[in-house]
């Protein structure tokens, strides 16, 4: 399960069509993504139980506490194919 957080075009779909399970969302306040890491533990979307990676593109601000909960990517590079595929890669070694 990956949730990510500002990501840049077309990631979601990639991580998608790679095999994982994604939750993409805009967050407006610190809290949400907060929200969205404990409603997927306690078993939305049959997410409980499997590893979780939090993507954001936007930095850390308002995810602090998200981070020591799950393997954390805050990226901040321009947004490319390449990139876009070392996260895939990345994510399919360390949440596998």
């Amino acid at each position: 399960m990956v949730v990510v957080c500002h990501g840049p075009a077309g990631l979601s779909g990639r991580l998608a069509r790679a095999g994982f399970a994604v939750v993409s969302l805009e967050p407006r306040a610190g809290r949400d993504v907060e929200i969205v890491l404990d409603a997927l533990e306690g078993g939305a979307l049959g997410g409980e139980g499997r590893p979780t990676a939090l993507v954001t593109w936007a930095g850390p601000g308002g995810i602090e506490d998200a981070r020591v909960r799950v393997p954390w990517l805050a990226l901040h590079a321009a947004p490319d194919d390449q990139v876009v595929e070392t996260i895939v890669q990345w994510l399919a070694k360390h949440l596998a």
